[in-house]
């Protein structure tokens, strides 16, 4: 869609906002009642898939590790889209703008995930969480 840029140094914009999504982003699960960053689902997924593969898949655990995936994978689509459409919005600005822009907004969202318990955690100790909590 845009020509790439020849230089080098060229900032990674999508992953980057992609990656920043993937780990802060308090998304909903609609399995289990909770407010997750998608790296925790991810996790879950794979925990329920070695669950179902030591034990069987029998009953509920293949359905619940089939569902986990497909949420993370609908998830996936989502913040990819999202991270496509602020790289397209950033490319009209300066780089150093840009550059500043995704920084410090990754630099705020990383401090509200850690100084703050946006997450609620369905498996977690405490019903509320930091990103730390959210991802153990």
């Amino acid at each position: 869609m845009f020509p790439p840029r020849q230089d080098s140094t060229a900032f990674p914009f999508f992953a980057v906002t992609f990656a920043a999504l993937f780990f802060l982003a308090p998304l909903p699960t609609f399995i289990f009642e909770g407010l997750v960053p998608l790296a925790n689902m991810f996790l879950m997924a794979f925990v329920a898939a070695t669950v179902a593969a030591s034990q069987g898949a029998g009953g509920p655990v293949g359905w619940i590790v089939l569902l986990l995936i497909a949420h993370a994978v609908v998830y996936c689509a989502v913040l990819g889209a999202a991270a496509l459409m602020a790289r397209i919005g950033l490319r009209r600005l300066p780089r150093h703008v840009a550059v500043a822009i995704v920084a410090g907004l990754l630099v705020v969202a990383l401090a509200v995930a850690i100084l703050t318990e946006p997450y609620v955690t369905p498996f977690g100790p405490q019903p509320r969480a930091n990103l730390f909590g959210a991802l153990s």
